[in-house]
């Protein structure tokens, strides 16, 4: 873990779970330091969860999701996308 200053802002840098986190805390380097401690002991106890957890979802609603985004573009080839969209549901 580091507390370093990037420009005006004080920053805090970690490691969970070989994953880099970066957080600017501002412009007091005690309060970087305060939130140093305060996620070095987060992580010893096992509450660190910085990370979103994501919703499981099948291929067909991914595809349906996509075809309502290319669809809701107005783009001249969606009159083509009904046709092949049916098999899907």
């Amino acid at each position: 873990m580091a507390v370093r200053k990037r420009g005006k802002s004080w920053i805090i840098d970690y490691r969970v779970n070989g994953k880099r986190y970066t957080r600017a805390v501002g412009p007091n380097k005690r309060d970087a330091i305060a939130a140093e401690g305060k996620i070095k002991a987060q992580i010893r106890e096992g509450r660190f969860f910085e990370c979103k957890r994501i919703k499981e979802t099948t291929v067909g609603e991914r595809i349906n999701r996509y075809l309502d985004h290319f669809l809701g573009k107005g783009r001249r080839d969606a009159r083509r996308v009904p046709r092949r969209r049916r098999s899907l549901r």
